[in-house]
């Protein structure tokens, strides 16, 4: 993997994503956490927030497994990748990714909270 990856080397929130939102009237920042008012299924099956669906995606094909991933709606202090496993942790940090400093604290099994590198709807 290369650890100097930019915005522009991977999938990023991309223009069908942006359209569907105006077309549906989704905004992140009237969503309130725990409303999941911006939420999508993967084709996976699994949901996430729709500004945060392919970088998800494009760290899941690259082995990185992900939970409760949040695009902060509408603040970005609370935009969170989060990452469980040892494995999935040293791939991020491979991958350049910073540390949120609101990071969780260790679990039993290894959390760590990333900072996303999508640029969201709202910024």
């Amino acid at each position: 993997m290369n650890s100097n990856l930019k915005q522009s080397d991977f999938l990023m929130f991309s223009e069908e994503n942006k359209r569907l939102m105006e077309e549906l009237n989704i905004k992140c920042q009237d969503s309130k956490i725990g409303e999941y008012k911006c939420c999508v299924e993967t084709r996976y099956g699994w949901c996430c927030d729709m500004c945060l669906e392919n970088e998800l995606l494009w760290l899941y094909s690259n082995g990185v497994h992900t939970v409760n991933s949040c695009c902060g709606h509408g603040n970005i202090d609370l935009a969170s990748i989060l990452v469980i496993g040892e494995n999935s942790i040293a791939m991020m940090n491979e991958l350049g990714y910073e540390e949120s400093p609101t990071a969780i604290p260790m679990t039993m099994q290894p959390l760590r909270s990333y900072i996303p590198k999508t640029p969201l709807p709202y910024m």
